[in-house]
């Protein structure tokens, strides 16, 4: 008959003669959408792997940011999961949750701040430390050794670093860290500007009026 410390292994995993007060060492990250906010959260490793040169660090997204996230050197893995699409449903869920088990990770890191399932997935990961966000009275805070509460009053970008205070690292981010920009994006963008006409050295503001599909609030209009 199952006991209560034998679930608690099952489900949850050992720690692997992890103390939680050491300096994790392999980390999951999770950001699952938001082209935005994969961007800021760049700074943020930035800062992670300044403090902790040697973290290996795996990057969790969905395909609508994995390009961006694909080509930076900050990333030992980058696991591209279609949590929205074709991987949808439970058995694509325990197939990856058994993917990143194997890897002996010592903390996850979710940036996601409203989804409870990647809440869920880093609690079952089994992690000695687990690091969240989580706004208002939202259960997302019972999945984590570490919730960390949204100010609404913070740019996301604080709200984002504030997720490395439980390790011990605290700074103030006053310039963003660049994204690792491929050749082949380079030659596209080149063939796009040459398409219209446009010359090499012209100046070019570019403005984002969109928004993605679950934030249409947000899109400016057509006019």
């Amino acid at each position: 008959m199952l006991n209560l410390p034998m679930i608690r292994r099952v489900v949850f995993g050992s720690n692997r003669g992890k103390e939680q007060g050491s300096q994790p060492q392999t980390f999951v990250i999770i950001k699952t959408v938001g082209m935005g906010d994969a961007v800021l959260i760049l700074s943020v490793i930035d800062h992670l792997k300044k403090s902790i040169p040697n973290a290996a660090i795996i990057a969790l997204t969905t395909p609508l940011t994995v390009g961006i996230w694909e080509n930076q050197p900050c990333f030992a893995e980058v696991i591209n999961y279609d949590i929205l699409g074709k991987q949808r449903g439970i058995r694509s869920f325990l197939k990856l949750l058994r993917q990143l088990r194997g890897k002996q990770i010592d903390c996850v890191i979710d940036f996601e701040p409203y989804f409870n399932q990647t809440a869920l997935l880093a609690m079952l990961l089994g992690a000695p430390r687990r690091i969240g966000l989580y706004y208002g009275a939202s259960k997302r805070q019972y999945a984590f050794t570490d919730p960390v509460e949204i100010n609404p009053e913070d740019h996301m970008l604080r709200s984002q670093m504030s997720l490395l205070e439980p390790l011990g690292i605290q700074a103030e981010i006053h310039c963003l860290k660049a994204p690792v920009v491929s050749e082949e994006d380079r030659k596209t963008l080149q063939q796009w500007l040459y398409c219209k006409q446009i010359p090499k050295d012209c100046p070019i503001v570019a403005v984002h009026a969109g928004s993605g599909g679950r934030g249409k609030a947000r899109r400016w209009p057509r006019e």
